[in-house]
């Protein structure tokens, strides 16, 4: 404290301070005086005379006299009473009464100005608009101990015989000690001006009061609308005067739409309500307001405005906030959906003006008419309609010129009744539903325009669609349309119906069977019935009702079916369709049938003989073929002029049923003799002769007729010639031969003829041929091939012995011993083959050639190669090719040529018959199954036993390796082991081994060497433990020098290990525990793993609280047995309870590992004891358990044990020392406690003091 006096205070004065808070406050000063002798006294307090310059003392002893007994004390009181701030002092002497002891004091005192005052030092109202109010709230706030009083002066802030513009709220009050106080300050202005306020407030015992200035403008809003016209100027519209806005006259639909632009345009400032502040010449922020429109109708109401009710007006915007910085646009849009009249309707703006507010008046006119255009129909349900999904795409719906798919059409009519042509739209997309056929076309007033909409619909659901149709592109008409797809239900009566069976029947012999239909669709069907390719006719089905039916829902007829064959028919199933009227084809049902008949033919309509030479028979080899299934007796009838010349040999007979009847038709010309009419009759021999086959029972109609021809001749001189022919059989040997033989010829133009060709022996074959016509040039001659094919064997010299000696068996010339009972005598081969070629001349001459040849054993042999896998069944196919025009049936004889000692390895086996129909080509099949790689040569050999004929064919395989023997595949788990078994057989007469291979390292065998025993079957098992999670394919092979490899492929799918077994962790809070978490490595190799700890799936506990100890976890290669790797974990636990967190084990070489940690937090223990020496400083390690910075209140309960503080803040999970000391002569116990906010139970430590 600073003197009032810059002179030095004399050292006898004590001085006694005072602090005053304010004026007007009386501050006490109490001190007391002791006697420490044994008598009392009586004392005495004079103030000092001193110049006060016209100030009173405010210093007072209230003790100025009194009396000090022995041995006690007195108290002295002094007051402080201030009524200026500064500085005061006032001098005092301390007297005892009647002794020479005194003692000067000096009383020093300062005022102090209270800390109290408002929060802000100024309100701001900025802008407002007149009338409006606004409140802002200032705190006074008191940082003394003690409470103040205040009080607001009124005439800071208002003028007398004038509107307060600002008032303040409550006016006094106290603000208690450390409080504030608010006070609300409100701003109304009533002109269009700026004002400014210092507002006084008076505080007790403050010498100056605390100002708050206040602030704001008053201001009106002004605005301007216009209304845009595009023919003239634009049109200011004024508030309060009801302005007209005109539509005209619109049609129905149509839209007209009128623009106003909103604008208010900037006010002047009017000077400040108080000349104190220059703060009116600040730049305002820019005024926004709100305008909102009102509808009202004729009748007076207000409605709200909506483009499908009238009065039909659309205001946009209907309400906002305009500002002054830019025109605000509104629209106002007129678009009626029906004739209206706009009479009577007015529009307003309203608009916060200042006190009050001002509008906008608009009075509206215009009216709609509609176009007075109908439409035939405004709805219309087309009903339910047929479906077909697939008759047309999406894109491309349905419509009557594509016939393929059920529609329904309606002819819109729309009649333009109006005095003015109209034109008339649609807004309506083409669906695949619904077609609307129109194109924007004008409707002549008078007139009517019809408009095809097409309902194709596309899925068993009702439809609904609402056409729009535009008239004069403003007034919208629409037509309502519905419909529904149905199914197309033309069904049988009955599902037995469904197949009709006519069974098996007798040419000639009707079988009928009748079923129902009934149509169980939603609307009348038309159809009928159709045949699909005329199958069903051609096998004599016919049916009735054959024209078109039409059948109403739910109404029933009858079908009947009729099988009249006549003829062979082979069974037969095919379908019977309803072909309805818009093209879809729906199936009823299946007819199946078989007719039995006797169908003979000849495989010759016609025969030709030629020129045959008298008393000679020209033979030809025909066959009866009976293609039907039943037996027939046949006979053969020969008109009686051609009986001398032609005979059927046998001339009657029975035919089984597909089977063929072979026939000898003979020419035996004669001659006619002499007479006048022998010319006559040598002519009648030439004429074609028709022979008749008759059948018994007759099935046919007609019999089978056979045109015969042949001319009887003398046999030529000199003009027989021979050639000679040798070839293997089924090869084929040509011979040129030059014609005219011994002449050219003669003739000016060219010779065409034609050779006639026959086989002789055997008859009904052709082993010779030559071309069907040769030319001879004129003058010249012409080379020309005949060709040499047999197809069968000629006698040989082995086939004569044996013949020979079978006849010598039947003489009995052979002893018994050598004689083959039981076997027919074989048929001999003729010893050649023998033809003839007769060309015929223009000149009159005849060119015979005798044709010999013989047919040896075939040499060639047919070759074909083939690639098959090991130990894979195979079967092979060699197509064999009927060289014959009858049907063989061949014995088989199948060998394995190359490798001769391949034993079991190679296995063949086929059947040892097979047949082959007439001129046909067919496979004949055999199995083959190899063990091990390598080359094969397998031979067949097909014989005819009847004719001694053979074929041979070689099959030259290369066998390797199978891609595959089998499949195995692995679902399974990690670390998991999964079996598959897999079973060998050895068909060889000596133990086989095998070596397995894998390809993937986790895959392993058992047992792992593996033989099988002389033709048995070994198993084997393949052993998978997988060690990483995922899916992928491996090998395994099983390699036997013996039988080869036996190749298989593994997929395996691997989901990941689910958790591991962990131990159970216990530890005090505060203090923590290590446990060892163990798992067997599986890994045939060394790893490496790393550990983190995570948090665990649906917990949130704290993941620091486990510490993985272990920083290098190695884990050596496994062998047959997994190798044990164990990992520390430190449990330090930050809170109570239950803690649970997840270790996750990572090896790229050993897989992950992931178990749950669970770890039970257990209250403090007590810890202890820490020995201290007497006067000797000690501490104690305390380490802070939870994951933040916590403060921890400690205490001792021995006064002999000192804690060096009260409290410690400790960061998370850090450790400090606590500093102790133990004072005391003897041996005492104590405790030191430690507690915590988070944790009820205390830390102890037990404390033991030695002296």
């Amino acid at each position: 404290m600073r003197r009032q006096s810059d002179t030095a205070l004399d050292p006898k004065y004590q001085i006694v301070e005072f602090e005053s808070l304010g004026t007007r406050v009386k501050n006490t000063r109490r001190f007391y005086v002791l006697n420490p002798t044994s008598e009392n006294y009586d004392f005495v307090w004079k103030p000092e005379e001193v110049e006060r310059r016209g100030e009173e003392d405010p210093f007072r002893c209230v003790t100025k006299r009194g009396t000090i007994l022995s041995g006690k004390k007195y108290e002295m009181v002094f007051e402080y009473l201030p009524t200026s701030t500064g500085t005061h002092e006032s001098f005092w002497t301390f007297s005892l009464i009647g002794k020479e002891a005194s003692q000067s004091f000096l009383l020093a005192g300062a005022v102090k100005e209270p800390r109290i005052g408002t929060d802000r030092p100024n309100v701001n109202f900025s802008r407002l608009l007149l009338g409006a109010h606004a409140r802002e709230t200032v705190n006074i706030v008191n940082k003394e101990h003690l409470p103040f009083s205040f009080s607001i002066v009124k005439s800071s802030y208002e003028v007398e015989g004038q509107l307060p513009v600002i008032t303040v709220s409550p006016t006094s009050g106290v603000v208690g000690p450390g409080t504030s106080f608010p006070l609300e300050v409100a701003f109304k202005p009533t002109e269009e001006k700026s004002y400014n306020f210092n507002v006084i407030c008076n505080i007790k015992r403050r010498e100056k009061p605390v100002l708050l200035n206040v602030k704001g403008e008053g201001y009106k809003i002004h605005t301007k609308l216009v209304l845009e016209d595009s023919t003239r100027d634009d049109r200011l519209l004024h508030p309060g005067v009801r302005e007209l806005l005109d539509f005209g006259d619109m049609q129905v639909q149509e839209r007209r739409s009128f623009t106003l632009r909103l604008s208010s345009p900037g006010f002047k400032r009017g000077e400040s309500g108080r000349g104190d502040s220059q703060d009116g010449t600040e730049d305002a922020p820019a005024v926004s307001y709100d305008f909102i429109w009102q509808i009202r109708t004729q009748k007076g109401g207000l409605v709200a405005p909506h483009p499908d009710a009238p009065p039909y007006l659309a205001i946009s915007p209907m309400h906002g906030v305009a500002t002054q910085e830019k025109e605000t646009v509104v629209t106002i849009s007129y678009a009626p959906p029906e004739a209206h009249d706009l009479e009577g309707t007015t529009l307003r703006m309203l608009l916060p003006s200042g006190p009050g507010e001002s509008s906008y008046n608009l009075k509206l006119s215009g009216r709609a008419r509609r176009p007075a255009l109908d439409f035939s129909v405004t709805s219309h349900d087309f009903g339910p309609c047929f479906v077909k999904r697939s008759a047309a795409t999406v894109s491309e719906p349905t419509s009557p010129t594509m016939g393929n798919t059920p529609f329904e059409r309606l002819d819109l009519v729309v009649t333009n009744r109006d005095l003015v042509d109209c034109w008339l739209s649609t807004t309506h997309q083409r669906t695949p539903y619904l077609d609307v056929q129109l194109q924007t076309s004008m409707v002549e007033s008078g007139k009517s325009l019809v408009v095809p909409i097409i309902f194709t619909p596309r899925d068993y659901v009702e439809y609904r669609e609402r056409i729009e149709f535009v008239v004069n592109d403003c007034t919208k008409s629409y037509v309502t349309i519905r419909g529904r797809g149905c199914e197309l239900q033309l069904e049988l009566l009955s599902m037995a119906m469904q197949n009709v069976d006519f069974g098996v029947t007798v040419g000639n012999k009707p079988v009928n069977r009748s079923v129902k239909l009934v149509n169980r669709s939603q609307r009348a069907v038309e159809f009928t019935l159709a045949d699909p390719d005329g199958q069903l006719s051609e096998r004599g089905v016919s049916w009735t009702p054959t024209l078109p039916v039409g059948l109403r829902p739910k109404e029933q007829v009858a079908v009947d079916l009729r099988f009249a064959p006549s003829y062979h028919i082979a069974p037969f199933k095919l379908p019977l369709l309803a072909h309805t009227g818009f093209g879809q084809d729906l199936h009823l049902l299946h007819v199946s049938g078989t007719c039995h008949t006797a169908e003979i033919k000849l495989s010759e309509h016609s025969i030709l003989f030629g020129d045959v030479v008298f008393q000679s028979t020209g033979v030809r080899r025909i066959k009866l073929h009976n293609f039907g299934d039943l037996g027939v007796k046949f006979r053969f009838e020969v008109p009686p002029r051609a009986a001398p010349l032609f005979s059927v040999e046998p001339p009657e007979g029975f035919a089984a049923p597909h089977d063929d009847v072979e026939l000898l038709i003979k020419f035996h010309p004669v001659r006619s003799g002499g007479g006048s009419d022998s010319v006559g009759r040598d002519a009648e021999q030439g004429k074609p002769k028709r022979i008749r086959c008759f059948a018994e029972p007759n099935y046919q109609q007609d019999p089978v007729e056979l045109i015969v021809q042949g001319r009887g001749i003398e046999q030529p001189e000199g003009d027989v010639r021979t050639l000679e022919f040798s070839t293997s059989v089924r090869e084929k040997v040509v011979k040129e031969i030059t014609f005219p033989p011994d002449g050219k010829n003669p003739s000016s133009e060219p010779w065409k003829l034609n050779p006639v060709m026959k086989t002789e022996v055997p008859l009904g074959v052709d082993f010779f041929f030559c071309p069907s016509e040769i030319v001879v040039p004129p003058g010249g001659q012409t080379n020309f091939e005949i060709a040499y094919r047999p197809l069968t064997m000629t006698l040989r010299e082995e086939d004569k012995a044996a013949a020979e000696a079978d006849q010598a068996e039947d003489a009995g010339a052979a002893p018994p011993s050598a004689r083959r009972g039981g076997k027919r005598p074989r048929e001999l081969l003729p010893e050649q083959h023998t033809g003839k070629v007769f060309i015929a001349t223009p000149d009159g001459n005849a060119f015979v050639w005798n044709l010999a040849g013989t047919s040896l054993a075939p040499t060639e042999v047919k070759r074909i190669s083939a690639e098959v896998q090991c130990k894979t069944p195979h079967v092979q196919a060699v197509e064999v090719s009927n060289w014959l025009q009858e049907s063989q049936r061949f014995s088989v004889t199948l060998s394995l040529v190359d490798p001769p000692d391949a034993g079991e390895e190679i296995k063949l086996h086929g059947v040892e018959t097979f047949d082959l129909p007439p001129g046909l080509a067919k496979e004949y099949k055999f199995n083959v199954y190899a063990y091990r790689e390598g080359h094969g040569l397998a031979r067949l050999v097909f014989t005819n036993p009847k004719t001694e004929e053979y074929l041979t064919m070689e099959v030259d395989f290369k066998f390797v390796a199978p891609e595959k023997v089998g499949q195995i595949k692995f679902n399974t788990t990690c670390r998991q082991l999964a079996v598959h078994p897999i079973a060998i057989m050895n068909p060889l007469p000596s133990p086989v081994t095998f070596k397995c291979e894998a390809s993937n390292p986790d895959i392993r065998f058992s047992p792992p060497d593996f033989a099988v025993p002389p033709n048995s079957e070994g198993s084997l098992d393949v052993v998978f433990r997988p060690i990483l999670a995922g899916s992928g394919t491996a090998t395994v092979r099983l390699v036997s020098k013996e039988l080869g490899d036996y190749p298989y492929t593994v997929s395996y799918s691997i989901k990941p290990a689910g958790l591991e077994k962990a131990p159970i962790f216990k530890a005090p809070l505060g203090s923590e525990t290590v446990q060892s978490f163990k798992f067997m490595h599986y890994a045939r190799k060394p790893a490496s793993y790393t550990a983190k700890v995570e948090a665990a799936p649906g917990h949130k506990g704290p993941v620091g609280d486990f510490v993985v100890e272990s920083k290098a976890i190695q884990a050596a290669a496994a062998g047959d047995e997994p190798v044990e790797v164990a990992v520390d974990v430190r449990f330090v636990p930050s809170q109570l309870g239950e803690i649970r967190t997840l270790l996750v084990l990572n090896s790229p070489d050993g897989g992950d590992y992931k178990a749950l940690l669970v770890g039970y937090t257990q209250p403090p223990q007590p810890q202890g004891p820490v020995t201290l020496q007497s006067g000797k400083a000690g501490e104690v390690e305390f380490t802070n358990p939870f994951e933040d910075a916590s403060e921890f209140t400690l205490q001792v309960d021995n006064p002999s044990f000192i804690v060096g503080s009260r409290t410690i803040r400790v960061d998370g999970k850090k450790t400090t020392k606590i500093g102790l000391q133990f004072k005391s002569d003897k041996k005492q116990k104590g405790c030191l406690i430690i507690t915590a906010p988070k944790v009820g139970t205390p830390w102890k430590y037990f404390l033991e003091g030695a002296p």
